[in-house]
């Protein structure tokens, strides 16, 4: 995943409630975090993930990612991702290039290291 801003999706929502212009000022934010040092740990921990993006209907979905500790990998800016949705999943086929957001979570301790925005290589 690489690339800054809010995703397609967001911006839709955002438009559609008219609060665009207020959370274009959160914008920033976005840009590409540091994946190296404490936050390279933690994700290195981590066993689930949330995928966001617009499927092959054009609708928003959630999908769930899961796998064995180190599935999540941080490098300075990139971050990959060793998992895929399940077969059906309306996320499965997406395409390199497609833009996409990614939260993970460590669920037992109900802790989260942010959102990650960019698009899928």
């Amino acid at each position: 995943m690489t690339g800054p801003g809010f995703h397609v999706g967001e911006l839709a929502v955002q438009e559609r409630a008219g609060v665009r212009e207020s959370a274009a000022r959160l914008a920033r934010l976005l840009d590409p975090a540091d994946l190296d040092g404490g936050l390279r740990r933690f994700l290195a921990l981590q066993r689930f993930a949330a995928l966001t993006a617009l499927g092959v209907d054009g609708l928003l979905w959630n999908s769930p990612l899961v796998g064995p500790a180190g599935f999540l990998a941080g490098h300075g800016s990139e971050l990959t991702v060793a998992a895929l949705p399940r077969a059906g999943d309306p996320l499965v086929s997406l395409a390199a290039g497609a833009e996409i957001g990614l939260v993970d979570i460590d669920l037992p301790a109900r802790r989260c290291s942010g959102q990650r925005h960019g698009q899928l290589a």
